[in-house]
Order: structure tokens, then C-alpha cells, then sequence
């Protein structure tokens, strides 16, 4: 940050477009050591679901059914797979 807060207020607002809609996950310290002794996948493109090696079964029609958020629309968009 510096002295001029229309500077300030500039930055702010280009790293609030930049960043809009995406997730930001960091890891320090603590939570650093223990994701390495997990052997933890990488939270962006690592497999989330399937943690414990196991196979999942078929996803069901529900499971199916993918809903997100349209923000011009102001409303859900739900389609099936």
C-alpha cells in the first residue's frame, strides 16, 4: 500500500476482478507439514473425492444434476450430465 488512496483503492479494485471467481487455497506452517505427511493431492487438481483409494460407485441420476451460479442472470443455472 502506499500514500495515495486512490492508488490504493485502484490496486484493490483490479485484484477484486482479477480474483473474482476463483478459489484461493494456501497452506502454512501447521496445516503445510500436515498435507505433506498426508500426502494430501493438490487441492486445484488433485482428486478431492476418491481420498482413500477406494473405488466410488456409479453416480446416481441425482448426482448427476450440476447447478451453478450465473451472476448475470442472478439465478442458478442446473443442467444434467
Amino acid at each position: 500500500m502506499t500514500d495515495d488512496d486512490n492508488r490504493n483503492q485502484q490496486v484493490i479494485d483490479d485484484l477484486e476482478q482479477a480474483l473474482a471467481g476463483t478459489h484461493q487455497i494456501g497452506y502454512g506452517s501447521l496445516l503445510k507439514r500436515i498435507k505433506r505427511q498426508l500426502k494430501l493431492d493438490d487441492a486445484d487438481n488433485g482428486d478431492l473425492v476418491n481420498v482413500d483409494g477406494e473405488e466410488l460407485p456409479e453416480p446416481t441420476e441425482a448426482e448427476l444434476i450440476v447447478a451453478k451460479w450465473d451472476q448475470q442472470r442472478k439465478n442458478y443455472l442446473i443442467w444434467e450430465y
